[in-house]
Parts: C-alpha cells; structure tokens; sequence
C-alpha cells in the first residue's frame, strides 16, 4: 500500500483491525489502549498513523437520538475491534457498568481489565440481557439471514436500548425482537454515520455529504 501515490489512506473492518494496529507506528492514544485501529494514514516519511472512532460514533448516534448513556448498566458481546472500542467509550460516556460478553474467555477479560482502566465497573458475563439496560451486540453474528440471535432476550426489558453494529441487513434478528419487546433499537449505521466525518477529517477531507449512504455511493 506505501507504494501507492494516490492512497489518502485505509478503513480496516472486522476481523482485522486488531491486526492492523501492528502496522501503526503512531496510533492515537485511544488506539493505543485498545490495540486496534480501523482508520489509517501514511505520512510523509512512510509511517502509519491509526486511530479507531467506532465507539465514539456509537455514544454519538445514541446522544443525537435523545437517549441517555450515562448511569445506564451495559452489556457489550463481542470483544474484538468494535467492541472494544464501544465498551471503552461507554466507559467514558460515564455507564455505572460494563460487562463483556464473548467466546473467547481469555479475550473478553483482557477487554475488561481495559475497562477497569477508566475506573468504571468491569466484568465477564454471558451473552445474556438479563439485568441490562444497554445492551449491545458488536459481534458479527447478524450478517447472515440464518444466524442464531446473540445475545439471550427472554429477560430484555421495555426500557433498555438495544443496538447492533452490522450494517446490513439494517435490521438485525437481535434489534427485531428488541423492537417487539418495546426497546428503543439503533441499528449499526448510526454508529457508522456518526464515525464517518472523523473519519473524512483523518485523511484530510473537507467539504461534501460524509454519510454512509453518500460514501457507499462515491467508493469510499
């Protein structure tokens, strides 16, 4: 890619923006707690900058929906790049709690022990929404029509938010049956429109429509 005259730079998803961080040698200092990036940049000498906005996109498209993050108890599955990063910006957007829920044990503690980090209440759980009032799917499980829900829903009250990080289809199973218990949904192009003018202003973009229908549009 250093070889390309013409490259403003990189949007890296899932499953590799942990793995992309490698490859940065000045990330921001969010990017560097969470060792993962999903945006990067060459500078003039050949060095990648990297920096990841996906939870800072999510806490946005919540506030600018009217909904209240803060003092909420929050269950995140999913610990990889997106997840990650949405926990730790829960964390700063002041939830009581954050607990994380993945298939990796051993990854979902380490997510965790970054959250313990903030100083805000970390712990390992089930993909269950029981005792929740954010819950949050940032797994991909939901990208395919014959996916299994993700996070267990019997107990999913009427006054939690329910939000998921897949894009398309834009109504996820998960957010569905959020949706018919009552709960206030946000599918994932929320996330991605409140990310994506951080993202135009990474590479040096100014001007235009950065929205995720406009980027689809223009290749981006």
């Amino acid at each position: 890619m250093k070889s390309l005259e013409n490259l403003a730079g990189l949007i890296v998803t899932v499953p590799h923006k942990p793995a992309a961080a490698l490859s940065v040698s000045h990330p921001t200092e969010r990017a560097e707690l969470l060792g993962a990036v999903n945006i990067l940049r060459l500078d003039s000498a050949g060095d990648w900058h990297g920096d990841i906005v996906d939870g800072a996109g999510f806490v946005a498209g919540l506030l600018v929906r009217g909904q209240r993050v803060a003092g909420r108890h929050a269950l995140v599955v999913g610990a990889g790049g997106a997840g990650t990063a949405i926990a730790i910006a829960l964390a700063h957007a002041e939830v009581t709690e954050v607990a994380v829920s993945d298939v990796a044990l051993d990854r979902a503690a380490l997510l965790v022990n970054k959250i313990a980090v903030t100083g805000v209440s970390a712990r390992v759980s089930g993909p269950d929404a029981h005792g929740f009032d954010l819950v949050v799917n940032a797994s991909p499980v939901g990208m395919k029509v014959d996916d299994p829900l993700p996070i267990r829903c019997e107990y999913l009250g009427p006054d939690a938010i329910a939000a998921d990080v897949v894009i398309f289809p834009e109504s996820t199973k998960f957010l569905t049956v959020a949706q018919e218990r009552g709960c206030f949904v946000q599918p994932g192009r929320y996330m991605m429109d409140h990310q994506i003018s951080v993202m135009a202003e990474f590479f040096g973009f100014t001007g235009g429509n950065w929205s995720t229908d406009a980027v689809a549009r223009t290749g981006l």
